[in-house]
């Protein structure tokens, strides 16, 4: 039941099917042919695949809004500090 490459998981989040030899295949998931949307976008936007480390933030936080200026890229720190993840 091929849907155009293109799901939302259970999480709301937008997932896009990437081939083999694709140059963002590297940002697949394990095991799997699909890149979150909001990660392949600004991986397009900046021409590179993305590092594992960089986090891409949904600024005004709705999960499937993937428009290149709703998305701010930060390290997981900054990402936790951002939705007060951890902290007292």
């Amino acid at each position: 039941m091929w849907r155009g490459g293109r799901i939302v998981n259970d999480r709301g989040y937008v997932l896009i099917y990437v081939d083999d030899d694709d140059e963002f295949a590297c940002m697949r998931m394990a095991g799997k042919h699909y890149v979150y949307e909001h990660r392949l976008v600004v991986a397009k936007h900046l021409g590179r695949p993305l590092k594992s480390h960089e986090i891409i933030h949904h600024v005004n936080r709705v999960k499937d809004d993937n428009r290149i200026e709703n998305l701010e890229m930060m390290d997981r720190h900054a990402h936790a500090v951002t939705h007060k993840w951890g902290l007292a």
